[in-house]
């Protein structure tokens, strides 16, 4: 029988030896599969009358997601940190310098098909309200809320239903059960927070809520080992 050698040509060649494998595995530096937008936020704390508050600001209405919750911060650029992303960010939204911003550490990271979103939380030690000067391109306004109202009151988790739309270009007829396969993770639960009763005119959901309830929970949950 004829033997057929690999294909000289072939730039693959060299690289389907197991040692040379192994060692590109070894070196590699893990990521999150996949091609998302990377961002990063700072959950703002201020002292207020001798309550820690939360610091919202309400998105521009010229802007994506206008009119909705959020906290300051933004893409990452190139070469960027996380947390110099979410300073300068901040610093463009609500004209917070950095070096006024005290940052008590990073909770838990949002990883989606489209995002990877950082969350740090930070306090402002020698920082007034009256001291913030919002953009008014990308902030209409802000609000604050007392830590201790969310520490009470936690959010309801209403379901998003999505379903998959028989007139798409989807291969449904490639996959064991067509349309009807149980696709993992279609749907959703969002939070929704109800707001004290002054802050009626503003509505806190989705990933801006579900950042301040993982918050409360790490607290409680410490606080019970205490």
């Amino acid at each position: 029988m004829e033997k057929h050698s690999a294909n000289p040509n072939n730039e693959y060649n060299k690289i389907t030896d197991s040692n040379i494998i192994r060692n590109i595995i070894q070196d590699y530096r893990l990521k999150p599969l996949g091609n998302q937008r990377r961002a990063a936020i700072i959950l703002l704390l201020i002292e207020i009358a001798d309550e820690l508050h939360l610091i919202f600001q309400v998105r521009g209405n010229t802007i994506r997601q206008p009119g909705e919750s959020s906290f300051p911060g933004g893409g990452i650029e190139e070469g960027e940190t996380p947390l110099r992303a979410a300073l300068r960010e901040t610093q463009e939204e609500m004209g917070i310098p950095s070096n006024e911003i005290e940052i008590w550490g990073e909770i838990d990271t949002s990883i989606s098909d489209q995002h990877i979103v950082h969350c740090f939380v930070g306090f402002l030690p020698n920082f007034n309200l009256s001291d913030l000067q919002p953009d008014p391109y990308e902030v209409d306004h802000f609000y604050t809320v007392e830590l201790n109202y969310f520490l009470e009151h936690e959010p309801t988790f209403y379901k998003l239903e999505t379903k998959p739309l028989p007139d798409s270009d989807f291969p449904f007829e490639k996959i064991k059960g067509g349309i009807n396969y149980p696709f993992y993770n279609l749907n959703k639960w969002l939070p929704f927070y109800t707001l004290p009763e002054h802050l009626n005119d503003v509505v806190l959901w989705g990933y801006t809520a579900r950042c301040v309830y993982r918050f409360t929970e790490i607290i409680k949950n410490a606080s019970k080992s205490m």
